[in-house]
């Protein structure tokens, strides 16, 4: 009997979907924003400095201890009570997303979500050596990788020591993108981790409204990092504000996510009632991080969204924006935006991006084939160039950097391949998303540096997993029709 593949239909349907899909992280992020309002009513912000030496100097605030204490209560209840976890086809997937918002915690260079990718790999090794399970990879991504190791590894000559030791990030950025990719292997995996990323996006922007309304409000401002009332405050349209940053390490990586995430939210397989209550949330994180980049990148997605989801109408919705746009410029619109509000946001901030993108430009002359050095710009600027593909080839190389852009754009490529014979349904409509994610992951990359982002290596690497998935469904079967949403055995 034949099922398609996605929510089961009807509103007696929806309300048996897994709690875990949405409920959980958004109630998680429900309960760390009433932590975050307790701990300013009650204690001022306070900072456990007591444990500063035992932690290398670093004092971690209140926030960070009761983070902790709530997700190992979290994690202990998940595992007594096995009905809350997701079901077992789901569970790395659930293991390995779930820290993406947990990146700005990094107590004693212990990160969670490093500490989660390598409890990922080894978990995925068992189970494929105990289910003979065969490795997905495109053949020519792995010949890319080995060359981009290899220039890693000669970036040694000209970064020494630093270099010597950052070789672990090129490591860590291929178990993410090839875990991604291996563990998302189904169509339900692949409408799970949709759903996933999606609530995770949701529950970073809450705290990120939470987190403005506080120092809006009660001027107390709170962040992970102690120095964050020094460095990551910024002049905006409403006054002197700190910039969003959840649990992220900067609001530029905020803002990358939650843009990747409304992607997903805006043509994937969600109701009209989830995508705009959803989107306006996110839409206000983004807002709230005060990153002129990530609102233009934003811009972008949200102009590209009717188009994925209805081309038909491409050539009517062109003709109309750009109608708009000649009305706005004519009347002074545009005009009154940039100065009042874009420029604001990113004037000094173009400035600097232009300097370091100069100083990228002589590396590159100096040390075209092997770079200055893996992370080792740092000995010429104590910023990277504000460009990922820049900031790839200053480090190691041309090659490495032109590879970089191969990866992206055959995922690109076998993404539309794959989807020009689904059928219609919730698996086109996330594969749609994918895209869309990619596209603006990919033009984000050309302004900030997140090469070294594991939370983007695992948005590409999950974008590989859905090109893998659509385009072997279009060699084996003519829609994909005898799926269902059950969690099925790897091929």
């Amino acid at each position: 009997m034949n099922a398609s593949i996605g929510w089961p239909q009807g509103a007696q349907a929806r309300r048996r979907a897994p709690a875990s899909d949405w409920l959980i992280p958004v109630l998680l992020g429900a309960a760390i924003a009433g932590l975050l309002v307790a701990e300013v009513l009650w204690m001022r912000g306070l900072s456990l400095r007591w444990l500063a030496p035992r932690l290398g100097g670093v004092a971690p605030p209140v926030l960070v201890l009761l983070v902790i204490v709530l997700g190992l209560a979290t994690l202990f209840l998940a595992t007594a009570g096995r009905s809350w976890l997701p079901d077992p086809g789901f569970r790395l997937i659930f293991l390995l997303l779930v820290p993406t918002q947990l990146v700005g915690f990094s107590l004693g260079n212990i990160e969670p979500l490093k500490i989660c990718l390598l409890a990922t790999v080894a978990c995925w090794l068992i189970q494929s050596m105990a289910h003979n399970r065969s490795v997905r990879l495109y053949p020519p991504f792995l010949m890319m990788w080995l060359v981009i190791l290899i220039f890693s590894t000669a970036s040694i000559v000209n970064g020494l020591v630093t270099s010597m030791l950052s070789q672990y990030s090129i490591l860590a950025k291929f178990l993410m993108f090839f875990i991604v990719a291996n563990v998302v292997r189904t169509p339900s995996q692949l409408l799970y981790a949709v759903r996933l990323l999606v609530a995770l996006g949701v529950m970073s922007a809450i705290l990120a409204v939470v987190q403005e309304a506080i120092f809006y409000f009660l001027q107390i401002p709170l962040s992970l990092d102690d120095n964050a009332s020094k460095y990551w405050f910024k002049e905006t349209p409403i006054g002197w504000m700190i910039r969003a940053t959840g649990f992220h390490p900067t609001s530029q990586n905020l803002s990358h996510f939650l843009l990747i995430t409304c992607a997903l939210l805006l043509v994937g397989p969600f109701s009209r009632r989830q995508r705009f209550w959803g989107g306006l949330v996110m839409g206000i994180g983004v807002f709230f991080t005060f990153s002129g980049n990530g609102l233009l990148v934003l811009g972008v997605v949200l102009f590209l969204v009717p188009i994925f989801r209805r081309p038909a109408i491409t050539l009517h919705y062109l003709s109309i924006v750009l109608l708009l746009i000649l009305l706005a410029y004519e009347s002074g619109l545009l005009e009154f935006v940039y100065h009042k509000y874009l420029l604001p946001l990113s004037g000094k901030s173009a400035e600097d991006r232009i300097e370091l993108l100069q100083l990228g430009l002589e590396v590159i002359g100096r040390h075209p084939v092997v770079g200055i050095g893996l992370n080792n710009f740092g000995r010429l600027s104590p910023q990277p160039v504000h460009n990922a593909y820049m900031q790839l080839i200053t480090e190691i190389g041309v090659i490495p950097g032109v590879l970089l852009v191969l990866i992206l754009a055959l995922i690109f490529v076998r993404l539309l391949i794959g989807l020009r014979s689904m059928p219609p349904g919730p698996l086109l409509q996330s594969g749609k998303a994918v895209l869309l994610a990619l596209t603006g992951l990919a033009l984000h990359f050309m302004f900030e540096p997140f090469i070294n982002s594991l939370v983007s290596w695992s948005i590409i690497g999950f974008a590989e997993a859905t090109a893998l998935l659509l385009y072997a469904n279009k060699q084996t079967t003519p829609g994909c029709e005898s799926a269902t949403l059950s969690p099925a055995r790897s091929p």
